[in-house]
């Protein structure tokens, strides 16, 4: 057991055995040692591997009980472990290499796929969101007394708000996430009026009208 050398994980997996006695005592066995081996801020978990083919293309078609569905379940693990480090190079080779060359490539393959499924899913990306496609127009004499402004108003307000001169003693930085740009629409009172109708705030509007990448597309010119 001390050539497991279990030392700085979080959390050990043990495969859970179905009705084999023996290996379910070498199972609780296993857990322990590990347990007791990787101390107070260790876990060792007893995992199902009914687990490990979760979210794998394929595996659906491969359940049940049966010898020939039990070698599908192999065969695609091996598939699906092969297919996840052609994704995902390895800085060290040589354990890819013992696991291509490996007679119990199955015994690998089940044990990253195990490892795979216990761990959190990575976080996803949020979209980026494309600016409007919404042309700017000046507001009518009519809408400027009722204060009733459309996007379109919106967009041309913003647009004339941003090309006032800044504020003396101001630094202009747009690499920070536009505070210079949120100043100035701040100290505007119709742009403000105009972002309250339609429920927007003064970085959205700037994001979703592209006025973010505009501004930084002429300091870069």
């Amino acid at each position: 057991m001390e050539r497991i050398a279990p030392s700085g994980f979080d959390v050990a997996l043990v495969e859970k055995q179905p009705t084999n006695r023996q290996m379910i005592r070498v199972e609780s066995m296993i857990a322990m040692y590990l347990q007791l081996a990787g101390g107070k801020d260790a876990r060792a978990v007893v995992y199902s591997p009914v687990h490990k083919l979760k979210g794998v293309e394929g595996s659906a078609g491969a359940r049940g009980r049966g010898k020939r569905q039990y070698a599908a379940r192999k065969r695609l693990s091996i598939e699906a472990t092969m297919s996840w480090l052609a994704e995902h190079p390895q800085p060290d080779q040589h354990l890819v290499q013992r696991f291509h060359a490996s007679s119990k490539r199955d015994d690998f393959a089940d044990s990253l796929m195990q490892a795979l499924s216990y761990a959190p899913p990575p976080p996803q990306l949020q979209p980026q969101p494309q600016p409007r496609a919404v042309r700017a127009r000046k507001p009518t004499e009519g809408q400027l007394k009722k204060q009733c402004f459309s996007l379109p108003n919106l967009k041309w307000l913003i647009g004339e708000a941003l090309k006032r001169p800044a504020a003396a003693g101001t630094v202009e930085c747009f690499e920070e996430p536009d505070h210079l740009l949120l100043t100035r629409l701040a100290n505007d009172r119709l742009v403000g009026l105009a972002l309250r109708k339609h429920k927007l705030t003064a970085p959205q509007a700037l994001a979703e009208f592209g006025f973010c990448c505009a501004q930084k597309k002429e300091r870069d010119a």
